[in-house]
């Protein structure tokens, strides 16, 4: 059984998955706790207020949750995790004459719930189809961002090349060849017919750029 207070920062850098085990029994607690051990890292709570304070101060991937606790009902308790860490998908334990509680635990925000009495595996199923689809979505979350910082560096390198050629015919730039290649950058208050001197540019580009990004109040995206 792997109890910890407080996740260290180099453990943060663990590849195990994250579980806040949430749970009043400590027959069950120890038993979950060393089960799952093997391929994640398990931080253990017996009240309400005890699993908001470790969810404060440690990052979570998924939080085992019994229904009843000494100090708390299990589906308030879903909204406050959800205040603290959105991301943190919750499986709710309950016994099988409380399946109501479990069902309107989803409507409360969890993502499953199992029923006491449950085998290892049910849980451990459970719990790989939650981590892969957090995976997924992480996955897609870094192409996105990839994608929209590649398309912000393209067009930044396009801009600088108009600029050399502009200079080079004594053609002047204007605010519409700036909306051509940053479209989020329309939302300024800068008619398209607006001139901007070379001496602003030069060399400058970028930073002129942001500049324009953040008196917009926006980041620069495809």
């Amino acid at each position: 059984m792997v109890n910890q207070e407080k996740i260290s920062s180099d453990s943060k850098k663990a590849t195990k998955p994250i579980i806040l085990l949430v749970e009043d029994e400590e027959m069950l607690r120890d038993h979950i706790s060393f089960y799952l051990s093997n391929e994640y890292e398990v931080m253990v709570a017996s009240t309400g207020s005890d699993a908001l304070e470790k969810l404060k101060q440690n990052p979570v991937d998924v939080i085992l949750l019994d229904i009843y606790l000494p100090d708390i009902l299990g589906t308030e308790l879903i909204p406050l995790f959800k205040q603290i860490r959105p991301k943190t998908e919750i499986i709710v334990i309950t016994a099988y004459k409380e399946i109501h509680l479990a069902t309107d635990s989803i409507q409360y925000g969890a993502a499953d719930f199992l029923t006491k009495p449950f085998q290892k595996m049910d849980l451990l199923v459970a719990l790989s189809k939650i981590i892969q689809k957090k995976e997924i979505a992480t996955s897609i979350d870094s192409i996105q961002f990839t994608d929209s910082k590649y398309s912000y560096e393209k067009s930044l390198k396009e801009f600088k090349e108009l600029i050399i050629k502009r200079k080079e015919t004594q053609t002047k730039i204007t605010m519409q060849d700036i909306y051509e290649y940053f479209p989020d950058l329309k939302s300024t208050h800068f008619v398209g017919t607006t001139e901007i001197p070379f001496a602003l540019l030069e060399n400058k580009e970028e930073k002129f750029i942001l500049s324009l990004f953040k008196s917009t109040k926006t980041k620069p995206t495809e």
